[in-house]
């Protein structure tokens, strides 16, 4: 249990309460120390990148053309773009700690600075009458960019694995009610590290901290003697204090608790009760002195679904032609296993709620469907509504090899060609699946069924109902192509792992 900082404790334990502590932080918090050192990175690949990309272009030529009366030289042009992109990057607060680690939103800070510049640099040229050779920018600009992004990927890896060894965390304080404080926790504890451990809960003028370290057990501690916030945050060295239950606080309130925390050096975030709706929806809103959180509608037409149609079509011809010979030998090893037949054709539910007819390697006895009843009694799984388990009597020895490899999937690429699937979407829906869970099924159909998807890439077979309803309607309403192409990602080690394959 985390406890106020005292000369003579213990730094793991507390005698007098005979629970354990979390350690405190003595010195500048490590996010602080690898932000500091990653921006510096970041500069130092801005600055590189800009003065490779003229001496690329203009090999040791020294000056460039006349600005005015003044010449200037091109090492000093590369400096002056890497200085102004430097000021961008430090503007946009892309080594921020906090979202040090976080993926996509990270990323998009890196992208949004590299777009800025161009767009600073074409006004300069439009405004000074000055022509910056397209070649040395472009270089320049996409080695500065590739350069930042493999400093980030490398620090969210570093920081990732101390986070799983219960260093680097930011010790938290929540403002919430007891019910939402145990949700808080559970949520934390129950995906990949996330990078924060909750040392105390505070809510109606009590403070109650966990009795332990580790995953939240529902077990707390009450300390009476702390009576604010601040005073709470003090006492327990807190890094950061998240608000859950903004509703209760006068706007006076709010700002001096905003002045009280920051002048001792601990964040506030607020948080808005908003579960499982992506960054991309998301937009603040100033109306007068009042700040909103706006939710953005799910885009499903348009030009973002015509560039996710067209990434389908080249995705799969390629990927069609390029394992053309692996399909081939499959499909006759599956012949020459029981002689049956080759493809497995079941009917799926599209978008739109339209039918079509899925191709997929048969992995499975011929007459499985007439077994499917007597498996699911055998196995006492009657009340799940998707069916799928491990040592599944019906798979055949060759279909074992081919569900644990993803080699089953392979032929539904003829399904993204004719426009049935997508490369990235929510599993197929066999008929009348889902039915018992509410609006699943409507906001399911308003976008192509996929090869991989969400629900795949976090457990597959392994989730439950709930959950994989839950995975469905989260990429339904917040898809995006950057979405798309991190799940693809993800899809690779999903694969080579073979998690939750059966």
């Amino acid at each position: 249990m985390p406890q106020p900082r005292r000369a003579n404790d213990d730094p793991m334990t507390t005698p007098s309460l005979g629970i354990v502590r979390v350690p405190v932080r003595r010195t500048e918090h490590p996010r602080r120390t690898l932000a500091r050192r990653l921006f510096a990175a970041d500069a130092a690949c801005v600055l590189i990148s800009c003065l490779v990309g003229v001496h690329l272009r203009f090999g040791n030529e020294q000056w460039t053309g006349a600005l005015g009366d003044a010449r200037i030289a091109y090492p000093a042009l590369g400096i002056a773009i890497a200085s102004v992109w430097i000021a961008i990057l430090r503007s946009r607060r892309v080594a921020d700690p906090w979202i040090i680690g976080a993926g996509v939103s990270e990323y998009r800070r890196l992208f949004g600075a590299a777009g800025i510049l161009l767009a600073v640099v074409a006004v300069v040229q439009l405004v000074s009458g000055v022509t910056i050779a397209r070649g040395m920018l472009l270089v320049s600009v996409t080695a500065g960019l590739l350069g930042c992004l493999a400093a980030h990927r490398i620090s969210g890896r570093i920081l990732r694995r101390r986070w799983r060894h219960g260093t680097a965390l930011a010790r938290t304080l929540l403002v919430a009610p007891p019910g939402r404080r145990d949700e808080i926790c559970r949520s934390v504890d129950a995906g990949p590290p996330v990078g924060y451990a909750v040392v105390g809960a505070f809510d109606a003028g009590v403070l109650t901290v966990p009795c332990h370290t580790g995953p939240h057990d529902g077990r707390w501690t009450r300390l009476d003697h702390v009576r604010s916030v601040p005073d709470a945050a003090r006492e327990l060295d807190a890094d950061i204090v998240v608000l859950a239950d903004a509703a209760g606080l006068e706007a006076g309130e709010f700002r001096d608790l905003t002045w009280d925390l920051h002048e001792h050096g601990v964040e506030l975030s607020v948080e808005p009760a908003v579960v499982d709706v992506s960054l991309g929806r998301m937009g603040l809103d100033q109306i007068g002195r009042i700040s909103l959180l706006r939710i953005g509608d799910p885009t499903y037409t348009g030009a973002v679904r015509a560039s996710k149609r067209v990434f389908d079509i080249v995705v799969a011809g390629v990927l069609l032609v390029t394992l053309s010979p692996l399909l081939a030998v499959v499909a006759g090893l599956i012949k020459l296993h029981d002689r049956g037949p080759v493809m497995y054709r079941p009917y799926r539910v599209g978008m739109g709620g339209n039918t079509f007819r899925m191709w997929k390697f048969r992995s499975m006895v011929p007459d499985a469907e007439n077994m499917l009843s007597q498996v699911r009694v055998d196995r006492g799984r009657t009340d799940r509504e998707f069916f799928k388990v491990a040592e599944d009597p019906r798979i055949t020895r060759i279909g074992r090899i081919l569900r644990r490899t993803s080699v089953d999937e392979l032929p539904q690429l003829l399904n993204v060609l004719r426009g049935d699937m997508s490369i990235v979407g929510p599993r197929p829906m066999d008929l009348g699946e889902g039915a018992r869970y509410r609006n699943f099924v409507e906001r399911r159909v308003r976008v192509r069924p996929g090869i991989t998807g969400l629900w795949q890439v976090s457990g597959r077979s392994d989730t439950d109902d709930d959950e994989r309803v839950r995975l469905d309607l989260v990429y339904v309403e917040n898809w995006s192509m950057a979405a798309d192409l991190a799940i693809l990602v993800k899809t690779v080690g999903t694969v080579l792992r073979r998690d939750g394959a059966y």
